[in-house]
């Protein structure tokens, strides 16, 4: 792994992503916006990108 810029590059074709998402709805709230939250921060993390939720 080297890394250039806060970017890691694992492979010349996958870069790893430091993602921050801010919301005022997320788990364990119960409603659309925060489901989808969920499953988009869960496949980032199985892709192996760094994600970090700033909950409101």
């Amino acid at each position: 792994m080297i890394l250039m810029a806060g970017i890691a590059y694992l492979h010349s074709f996958q870069t790893i992503m430091k993602i921050d998402v801010v919301t005022d709805t997320f788990a364990p709230d119960v409603n659309g916006v925060a489901m989808t939250l969920g499953r988009l921060t869960d496949g980032l993390r199985l892709r192996g990108h760094r994600e970090h939720v700033i909950h409101t």
